[in-house]
């Protein structure tokens, strides 16, 4: 066998015979792409002492060279020829009538004639052609002893077939979005302990959380298993699609958040923004294909040519996804929440210089903060306010914030001072024993009438002495009491926004004028006395060396934060209601240095604080509020005034004199807290103290006619 075909190999028997070849010529054609088959004698003749001269190989590349070569007929024809050596049939029908045909060869006599030889004759050398090609270099090797025809054929086959080529591929969209908004508040001003020294502890730090759409979507098919790719991922743009024009989280404001905020501070309001990057996650194969041709071993399909000959390839297809091949996984990452808003509440009371001073600190009302509420009574009593919105806290000494009292700008490092915010307010007072706030509870009701009981034209009226109505009296020195009333003064609340309806004062603040003789001290030979008295009894003034307390908002009747009362050698504070007054002094007074006394009280009547009670963020992060109000007590000084029904306090400004202060960041400058500016340094000499509408003038002197 050759190449998996029989050879056929004939041994030559007569030498008279002649051989013929046919060939189909392939260019480039390897040697194992050939397959034939040869025949020779099977008789006597041709001698075993070599061939004759002459005698020679010929070919032909079809089987028509064979029919019609020179002598055939007498060899019976080619058939014959063929058929009649030791090939046989299977020669001539299998190789020379081949379609496959590339070559026939046989030998020729010297004259041409085809020629036989017998299978005891030598081999015929490759004389022509001699190894010229490669056909004939495979012919060659069928040339066995007494052949003398060969045919080769084509054993190749042209067979087309296709080419697959395969890839995965990948793809990952990404999907992020806020999966929560949390909203949250925390006072500015707080102490070493972070309580919030503003009246009570009450401000405190408080949130709420709203999950958006897409952070429910996302929680949901984060366990909802793999697939739907596509649809998954149009779910979650449509929800952020939704969250865009949505309101983020609202707080309501716990009741000790709405107190703190009705007696004053800073509320600071961040929103805290949770976002999600959801990777959505697909993997398939894909497939193309092109159609290639090559040669393959003729009848075998290919299935025995290892490495296939002479291929001709087509283009390739364009890539196409495998059916069934994508498959889908999602991943979502952790939650990081980021400050992604802020703005303030700002509350505060009875202090309009240094607020206006802020404000302009700030910005421009409007756009850079809103006004919710602004009751202006003298010095203010209420103004409560929000800033807008940025995107983030502002950090730094030059941040554009209130509450911190390291800021570099000193008007808004003062909104980070509790002094601030716990000033009294001055407000209009009046003594009318007809008006809508006089009382019996605040002893109002008992006041004489200025205009019709004032004792002479130089004196103004306003305190009773020995049933003479005026606000200057002489007195002998001997040391015996005399009684002084004093005209209450009460919050004059009529078209304010305060309300008062005649309860008694808190406290009674009795000051000295440090220039009176004779004084407290007996420093000039004599000593001043005097007390205070109610239907409590008789309490006495200027009994020790205290300095004066500070005089701060918000206190309260109970021991949670009391009136703070102190007695010293020119001022005293007590609790409570106090009009009537015993006076004593064992000495003269000096000219022009009267006795120069200043009564004071302190009310709480109430207003109506609006602030924001719910707060939050739109879908552009503006602030959001919902407002609510509280009833919020509020500090007022009246003044003994004399002379007149109502007045304003003159030379005193309550929100430089009042409130905390020690000098430190926290709280702020040290207060003079002295009751009234003209008691320390009277804008009249002694003589003429009497003609301020504040000051009570009382003069000892020797005897009744000095």
């Amino acid at each position: 066998m050759r190449n998996g075909r029989k050879l056929w190999t004939l041994t030559m028997i007569a030498a008279s015979f002649i051989l013929a070849a046919v060939l189909v010529l392939v260019p480039n054609t390897p040697s194992s792409a050939f397959d034939g088959g040869s025949g020779g004698g099977s008789g006597s003749g041709g001698g075993s002492g070599g061939l004759p001269a002459g005698w020679r190989w010929t070919y032909s590349n079809s089987l028509n060279g064979l029919l019609n070569a020179k002598g055939i007929g007498a060899h019976g024809g080619a058939q014959r020829y063929v058929e009649n050596s030791s090939g046989g049939s299977g020669l001539w029908n299998s190789y020379c009538r081949s379609p496959q045909l590339v070559r026939v060869y046989w030998i020729t006599w010297a004259n041409g004639d085809a020629a036989l030889m017998s299978s005891g004759s030598a081999k015929l050398d490759w004389t022509d052609p001699a190894g010229g090609d490669r056909i004939d270099q495979f012919a060659r090797e069928m040339n066995h002893k007494g052949t003398y025809v060969i045919c080769v054929v084509d054993a190749t086959e042209r067979i087309t077939k296709q080419q697959w080529d395969h890839r995965t591929r990948a793809d990952a969209a990404t999907v992020s979005g806020p999966v929560a908004w949390n909203t949250s508040v925390t006072p500015e001003i707080r102490d070493a302990e972070g309580k919030d020294p503003i009246g009570k502890n009450n401000l405190h730090a408080q949130m709420s959380s709203k999950e958006s759409n897409y952070g429910r979507l996302v929680r949901e098919i984060a366990t909802s298993g793999q697939g739907n790719y596509d649809g998954k991922r149009l779910q979650l743009e449509e929800a952020l699609f939704r969250d865009a024009a949505e309101g983020h989280a609202n707080l309501d404001l716990d009741a000790a958040n709405e107190e703190g905020l009705a007696e004053g501070g800073v509320l600071s309001v961040n929103e805290h923004t949770s976002s999600r990057t959801v990777t959505l996650n697909q993997n398939w194969s894909e497939s193309r294909v092109r159609d290639y041709t090559c040669d393959y071993k003729a009848n075998t399909n290919g299935s025995e040519l290892a490495t296939p000959a002479n291929c001709v390839y087509g283009a390739w297809s364009g890539w196409s996804e495998d059916n069934g091949s994508r498959s889908h996984s999602l991943t979502a990452g952790l939650a990081t929440p980021q400050n992604t808003a802020f703005w303030q509440i700002v509350s505060v009371h009875c202090n309009p210089e240094e607020l206006d001073a802020a404000l302009a600190a700030y910005g421009v009302p409007g756009s850079d903060y809103t006004i919710i509420s602004q009751n202006r009574v003298d010095d203010g009593v209420t103004t409560v306010l929000h800033t807008t919105s940025r995107s983030e806290r502002p950090a730094g000494n030059n941040a554009k914030a209130f509450g911190v009292n390291t800021n570099a700008n000193a008007a808004l490092a003062r909104t980070g001072q509790v002094g601030f915010y716990d000033m009294h307010c001055g407000a209009q007072c009046l003594t009318d024993p007809n008006g809508a706030g006089a009382s019996t509870n605040n002893g109002a009701k008992g006041n004489v009438s200025v205009e019709s009981n004032r004792s002479d034209s130089d004196t103004k009226g306003g305190a009773v002495f020995d049933g003479s109505d005026s606000s200057y009296f002489e007195m002998f020195r001997d040391n015996d009491d005399r009684r002084i009333k004093v005209n209450m003064a009460y919050p004059n609340v009529d078209g304010t926004s305060l309300d008062y309806e005649g309860q008694a004062p808190i406290a009674t603040t009795v000051s000295l004028w440090n220039g009176s003789t004779p004084d407290t001290k007996a420093s000039n030979g004599g000593q001043f006395r005097m007390a205070a008295l109610n239907s409590a009894g008789s309490q006495k003034l200027f009994t020790g060396n205290a300095q004066p307390a500070q005089q701060t908002n918000f206190t309260l009747a109970d021991s949670s934060r009391p009136v703070q009362t102190f007695s010293g050698p020119t001022a005293t504070k007590l609790r409570g209601a106090f009009q009537n007054f015993d006076v004593a002094a064992t000495w003269a007074s000096e000219k022009d240095a009267p006795v120069v006394l200043n009564v004071k009280w302190e009310y709480q009547p109430t207003t109506v604080v609006t602030f924001p009670s719910t707060v939050g963020f739109d879908a552009n992060r503006r602030p959001t509020t919902v407002s609510g109000t509280a009833t919020q007590k509020i500090d007022v000084d009246c003044y003994a005034t004399f002379g007149q029904n109502e007045s304003v306090p003159n030379g005193y400004v309550a929100s430089r004199d009042t409130g905390s202060g020690d000098d430190s960041r926290l709280y702020g400058p040290m207060k003079r807290n002295t009751v009234d500016a003209n008691v320390l340094a009277p804008t009249l000499s002694g003589s003429s103290a009497h003609q301020n509408e504040h000051n009570l003038v009382i003069r000892f002197v020797r005897g009744v006619a000095e």
